[in-house]
């Protein structure tokens, strides 16, 4: 149990300490001072009826020849039973339905893993999977912290659109939008923007999403739309500069518009955000997080 414990709290200190991308591997040597092995294998897949499909993999190590050529569809366990010992364990996460497969292995033949070994395993894996999600979102945080406005519920996506972690209403909003989605799979319309368009925000008939890009990840904060979000790209555009205290005439100057169209701009947000003033306008903006 001491093992365990120190291990445990170690894992979340590197959580805390470590960027993203040196997460995995500083973990990783953190556990091989008490599991010692020669190469490792953490596979991430969806589960769908017809079973496993990988989504992402990581590796560490001595990778054996034979887990270098596994292929996205196979079986590790069946893969990786040969003359190396191996120990694999499985951590389904099924609110997002995806499967953890962690496989260790050593290159001796006769340095089998025993029983203590496993069951340190079964108990360590499940605190390695959610402190590598506290350091992705306090990878966002660091990300964010310059972010104006009210809380984003997030979530964390690869590169396929797979839903790997999520915080705060970030379902419930995405269900909000459409009705029939279960996840893990952002849906298609969302993918299509985010994935095969490359657009960083997506305004959506009940919500506002934007996106980050951390390593390989997509960071997606959600929030549901605005008034502010009815305003035309023009009208945006006035309203920002109205925020930084310009009169229509400045703006005017600023945009090279007649300070008759600046104003009748002006008059049109107001009417269209119900403000009075540009105390209520700066209100509104910050809001939606500008």
């Amino acid at each position: 149990m001491d093992t365990l414990n120190r291990l445990t709290l170690g894992l979340y200190r590197v959580a805390r300490e470590k960027a993203n991308a040196e997460f995995q591997t500083a973990a990783l040597g953190l556990i091989r001072q008490a599991l010692p092995f020669n190469g490792f294998l953490w596979r991430t897949s969806l589960q769908t009826l017809e079973g496993l499909l990988c989504r992402r993999e990581f590796r560490c190590g001595d990778v054996s020849d034979r887990a270098a050529a596994l292929s996205s569809d196979e079986d590790v366990a069946q893969q990786l039973s040969g003359p190396a010992p191996t120990l694999r364990i499985s951590v389904p996460q099924p609110e997002l339905g995806l499967v953890h497969e962690c496989v260790f292995f050593r290159a001796g033949d006769d340095d089998s893993f025993d029983p203590q070994e496993q069951l340190l395993c079964e108990q360590l894996l499940p605190h390695l999977i959610e402190s590598q999600a506290i350091n992705r979102l306090l990878g966002v945080a660091r990300l964010s912290s310059q972010h104006r406005g009210p809380h984003r519920s997030l979530g964390i996506v690869d590169s396929n659109g797979v839903l790997h972690y999520q915080e705060g209403e970030f379902g419930v909003q995405l269900r909000r939008e459409w009705p029939d989605w279960q996840g893990p799979r952002l849906p298609a319309a969302l993918c299509r923007a985010l994935l095969d368009d490359n657009q960083e925000l997506f305004v959506g008939r009940l919500l506002v999403l934007t996106r980050l890009l951390e390593d390989d990840l997509l960071i997606l904060r959600v929030r549901p739309r605005l008034a502010v979000d009815n305003l035309s790209a023009r009208q945006l555009l006035v309203a920002l500069q109205v925020a930084r205290g310009l009169s229509h005439k400045e703006v005017a100057r600023a945009l090279g518009i007649a300070p008759a169209t600046a104003r009748n701009h002006i008059q049109a947000i107001h009417d269209r955000l119900r403000v009075r003033n540009s105390a209520e306008l700066v209100e509104q903006l910050q809001l939606a997080g500008y």
